[in-house]
């Protein structure tokens, strides 16, 4: 077992089993900027990379176009959307294994820093980011990728996903608009599917535990430009969203979605 992990390890990031980035934004130039700086000076195993921009109206496409940075954007459609046009890109388009997920106001700060997301993808198919300021969630572990924290929360700035659990779980469930709950109900999939928790914690309680891991990452932008209009309606689509069992999500939900992506898709700007 031990010997097959390592060639899976191994095996990520060579060949056509090649790491993928995405980076999400919305009206953040200068930040966009800065993270995509550092992804590139600090990325050391062969990746593609694709920033989503959701509808920015400061620039932050002119600069992405300028500076050739392979992006694909559309109208603001909110977060669940935006990182569904990564993850599609990525794992469809591109074909790439594992995938990491950014948000723009988060950034590598130390070279290698992929290859503990990368074991993290190879052992568990899915981990979040290990946020410092939700410590108090943390109920065991010491954070690495051979001993995840086990949390009763996640964070969305970092995420990894293998193929095999995007083959099995998909996409972020369309249905939620702007901004809130979507991660989480795509990270509790997860877990039930076997990847990236533990769906039966012997702390007392029901709730699934989230494997967790520490990074040498910066966040930014912490609690700035919070949604509560769209966290509430987000949270009131949960509670429908919830009791549907079904694992698999697609990226659309219905035939005018499905045309929409496959469109900003298709327009995607990729060198």
């Amino acid at each position: 077992m031990a010997l097959r992990l390592i060639i899976q390890i191994l095996a990520l990031g060579v060949g056509d089993r090649m790491l993928g980035i995405g980076i999400t934004t919305f009206n953040r130039r200068e930040q966009i900027a800065e993270t995509v700086e550092h992804v590139r000076r600090f990325t050391e195993a062969p990746y593609r990379l694709i920033v989503a921009d959701d509808g920015s109206n400061d620039g932050t496409v002119e600069w992405l176009r300028a500076e050739g940075v392979p992006h694909i954007a559309g109208a603001n459609r909110g977060v669940a959307w935006n990182k569904n046009r990564a993850l599609y890109w990525l794992h469809a388009v591109a074909g790439c294994d594992p995938i990491i997920i950014l948000e723009d106001d988060t950034f590598p700060l130390s070279a290698g820093w992929e290859r503990d997301w990368i074991e993290g993808a190879a052992r568990y198919g899915h981990a979040n980011l290990a946020g410092d300021w939700f410590s108090f969630w943390f109920k065991k572990g010491t954070g690495t990728p051979a001993d995840p924290f086990y949390s009763r929360a996640a964070t969305a700035q970092c995420s990894v996903f293998s193929r095999e659990a995007m083959d099995a779980v998909g996409y972020m469930d369309t249905r939620f608009k702007r901004y809130g709950f979507e991660h989480a109900e795509h990270s509790f999939r997860l877990i039930r599917a076997g990847y990236g928790g533990d769906d039966g914690p012997d702390w007392g309680t029901e709730r699934p535990a989230f494997f967790l891991l520490k990074s040498d990452l910066r966040v930014t932008h912490m609690g700035d430009l919070r949604d509560t209009e769209g966290l509430a309606a987000n949270e009131f689509a949960y509670m429908e969203i919830k009791e549907d069992l079904t694992l698999y999500r697609a990226p659309w939900r219905t035939s005018e979605e499905e045309t929409l992506l496959r469109s900003e898709v298709a327009n995607a700007s990729v060198p």
